[in-house]
């Protein structure tokens, strides 16, 4: 069952030197219970997609058209207050840095406590930091650490605060964007599982990363963005043995090769100014396969097979 339904999204900033279209006619849907991964480049537009969700876009950023709809809600449309009472108990958020998401002034297990409070699960302070530290001990953390303040955790042990917040009303969907970024490689393993548990348990999840190999390993499908566009989407086997736009393509041939098997090749030149995106598909000025149609005319989505869709003009000829 389809939970959360995106249609014809599209977010502008306003800034001073001009209108960037940081996501630009996006649509897709999120399933029950589905790890959906968001990978592309750095400023395609991920984060931003995020963000629109729970109604976070920093200012002067806007959604400019579009749909999203949550158990035939669309969020859009919800005031500010409607909207803060989805936020935090039907969708979950863990930011890319806790450092910043967590109040540095206030000790964890109280800013745990404090969705329980805010949400009216809970009407005693002391029945929520009981709560917060059971969600300590799920999360792998010693309850003593709920008196800490986050500048007295490392990295890890922060983002396990983040999630502990993010989850603490299980919620139906969790979106967490980068929240493995600047962590060793055995403490990114255990905040994943981490995530992999709370699926289990049916939390669908929205995951953005810029990391393709980690996208592959979890996911049940993975959705490919650059420069503000959905380029394709598809499972995991689909987008990663089947690779249907050149972008794709170029996100695999760049990931390193653990054994030494291939050669590592970066990708040409760089993402666009989405200030002034290319006329036509916006990948055509870095594309070793692009035509005189693909400067032209932006590509229509195609179905490449059943739940594998891509735009290019490419597809057309098979």
């Amino acid at each position: 069952m389809v939970l959360i339904k995106i249609k014809g999204l599209s977010i502008h900033y306003y800034t001073l030197s001009g209108i960037v279209h940081a996501v630009d006619n996006v649509s897709f849907d999120i399933v029950e219970g589905e790890w959906i991964s968001v990978v592309g480049e750095s400023g395609c537009g991920k984060s931003t997609l995020a963000y629109s969700i729970i109604d976070l876009v920093p200012p002067p950023g806007r959604i400019v058209s579009g749909e999203i709809l949550f158990n035939g809600k669309n969020l859009v449309k919800l005031s500010r207050e409607e909207m803060r009472m989805i936020r935090g108990k039907d969708i979950g958020m863990v930011f890319q840095d806790p450092m910043t998401s967590l109040d540095p002034l206030r000790r964890v297990g109280d800013q745990v406590a404090e969705v329980f409070i805010e949400h009216r699960v809970l009407s005693s302070w002391r029945d929520a930091r009981e709560k917060a530290r059971e969600l300590l001990r799920k999360v792998g953390l010693p309850e003593d650490r709920a008196s800490y303040y986050p500048h007295q955790l490392s990295g890890g042990q922060r983002q396990r605060i983040a999630i502990a917040i993010a989850m603490a009303l299980q919620p139906k969907l969790l979106i967490a964007d980068e929240p493995t970024t600047a962590l060793d490689v055995i403490v990114q393993d255990t905040i994943m599982d981490l995530m992999e548990g709370f699926k289990k348990q049916g939390t669908s999840i929205l995951f953005i990363t810029h990391d393709l190999a980690l996208a592959a390993e979890r996911s049940d499908r993975i959705a490919v963005m650059y420069a503000g566009k959905l380029v394709e989407l598809g499972s995991v086997d689909q987008v990663i043995d089947n690779p249907a736009h050149p972008y794709t393509v170029a996100l695999l041939k760049s990931v390193p090769d653990l054994w030494g098997g291939k050669k590592i090749e970066s990708i040409p030149g760089y993402p666009p100014d989405l200030r002034d995106p290319p006329r036509g598909c916006r990948f055509h000025p870095r594309c070793p396969f692009a035509r005189d149609i693909c400067r032209k005319e932006g590509p229509e989505t195609i179905e490449v097979e059943q739940g594998h869709i891509a735009s290019c003009h490419l597809l057309r000829r098979r």
